[in-house]
Parts: C-alpha cells; structure tokens; sequence
C-alpha cells in the first residue's frame, strides 16, 4: 500500500513535470494539457509505472498514438529487482536486447548497418571491414544517422553522422566537423566492442 507521503511525492512530480513540458509538449502534436495530466497519472499508476520524465522524453503525448500504445511503454521501476543482474547482461549487448524486444513486439530504433567481422542483425548491412565501413559511409548510408557501440551501458561516445561531403569526400560529424570516412570506418572496429549505425530520432 502506498504512504501518504509517498502519494504526495509521486503528485508534485507529475505536476512539476507537466508544468515544465506541457506547453512544449502541446505545441510538439501533444494532447491537451489535461489530457496529459490524466495520462501521466494513469501510466504511473499502471503496469509499467511509467515515469513522467520518460512521458515526455519519448513523446508520448502526441495525438497519433493511442492509448493502448502508451501502455506498452515501462519505466525503470516496473523491472523486479530480482531480475535486474540478469537482465543486465542483455542490456549491455545492445544486438542482443534489440532481439529480445523486437520478438516481444516492443518498436525498436531502425538499424542501418553492422560494423562487426561476424555478427549480422536481421534487416541491416552487414559491414566486415574498414574497408566495407568507409565504402558504405560514402555511398549508400542513410543520412543522418547515429553510430554508437554495440556492446555498452551508460555511454557517452555516441555520434551523430549528418551528412557525406562528396566535395571533400568526408563524413560530417555533429560537433567534431569533417572526418575521411576511411576514418570514422576505423573507429568503429578500432575497439573490443565495434559500432552500428542507427536512424537519427526524428522529432515529427
């Protein structure tokens, strides 16, 4: 049973997140501001103890899902903390818990390609080399994308690739500028762990 004091904790977080991001929210396709309220209410009371911070931050006020989706989404609260050492080593192998949560129909972020001598994910470019890195950034990659490793947990070396400058046959980098893609190909195998390339969020 929850303690008054507890509830009360639980209230002024709802509402200092909804003060904090409603309007923006709103005005980003969201839900009127008391319909978010009555969500970010119903979701922290739910199954999957939905955090207001995790509402806003996947977007889940927007108008075009519905609430049968929002349900779908959990918090850090709702995993048992029984099953929290288990569940770590799935996490940390990023290939691996994309296969978990895919086969249990949670949406997953598009994944373009592989940089890994043997590993492949279904649907992606499997890229084996530098050679085969550098040749995709230069030809058929999807900009903008993300490159992050494949095996992490609470990492900060996640870029953003914007564009290919065929002109100066570089990779445009997101805070770092320009980079041969001979370059950002060898950093993603330079490592134990090796990298993957990703569709960039996109705020519609």
């Amino acid at each position: 049973m929850i303690s008054l004091r507890r509830c009360r904790h639980e209230l002024g977080h709802i509402y200092a997140a909804l003060a904090q991001n409603g309007r923006a929210a709103r005005a980003d396709c969201g839900v009127s501001l008391g319909r978010q309220l009555s969500e970010l209410l119903l979701l922290r009371a739910a199954e999957g103890k939905l955090d207001p911070d995790d509402y806003y931050k996947l977007r889940l006020y927007q108008r075009r899902l519905s609430f049968k989706d929002k349900q779908k989404y959990v918090s850090n609260r709702a995993v048992p903390w029984t099953g929290v050492g288990h569940w770590q080593i799935v996490g940390y192998d990023k290939l691996l818990a994309y296969s978990v949560l895919a086969g249990h129909g949670v949406a997953i972020p598009k994944i373009h390609a592989i940089c890994h001598p043997l590993r492949e994910f279904n649907g992606a470019v499997a890229l084996k080399s530098v050679d085969d890195a550098a040749r995709y950034l230069c030809g058929d990659a999807p900009y903008p994308m993300i490159a992050k490793a494949d095996r992490s947990a609470f990492r900060t070396d996640i870029w953003l690739l914007e564009a290919y400058d065929p002109g100066a046959d570089a990779v445009i980098l997101m805070g770092a500028g320009p980079a041969p893609p001979s370059v950002v190909g060898a950093r993603c195998f330079a490592k134990q762990w090796r990298y993957m390339f990703q569709a960039q969020p996109q705020l519609t």
